[in-house]
């Protein structure tokens, strides 16, 4: 992802994040899709949905970053960051998005992993008057970043 005055262009450069071990795959509409917002803000969401994936994946796994409108509701610009590895744990699902919620509690905050990162990407996403939702079973997990389309709505209110 690069920015472009204000405008955060989504590269392949951004996929590599999730690691050199990893398959990458990088699906974009074929119009350019436009969200307004903080660059800076929403380029940490992706950067932190790729490492997430890297780190909670082990090598070989398919990570996929996609970028697109929601059909029934085309005014939402949807995000998207998909894996095939061994997924969330159901008992983890509900507090994923809370802070120091960590899904490897053998990690500390020294070697990665503050638990702070999704509670991060939850709070950007709502003050872009978005959301974020994740759905994971063993073999696929995926967290939708849903924004509002162009002039929508940035800042809310």
């Amino acid at each position: 992802m690069v920015q472009q005055g204000h405008h955060l262009v989504l590269d392949a450069g951004d996929a590599r994040v999730a690691g050199p071990g990893h398959r990458r795959r990088l699906e974009l509409p074929e119009e350019p899709v436009t969200v307004l917002g903080d660059v800076e803000r929403l380029h940490q969401v992706l950067t932190n949905r790729l490492d997430n994936a890297r780190r909670h994946t082990p090598a070989g796994s398919t990570v996929v970053v996609r970028v697109g409108t929601r059909v029934r509701e085309g005014r939402w610009v949807e995000l998207s960051v998909s894996d095939d590895g061994p997924g969330i744990s159901e008992e983890l699902l509900p507090e994923i998005f809370e802070r120091f919620v960590r899904a490897d509690e053998g990690r500390s905050r020294a070697s990665g992993g503050s638990g702070l990162g999704l509670a991060i990407v939850r709070a950007v996403a709502l003050a872009h008057g978005g959301s974020v939702e994740v759905e994971s079973k063993p073999g696929h997990t995926v967290f939708r970043v849903l924004l509002p389309r162009g002039e929508d709505s940035y800042p809310p209110g």
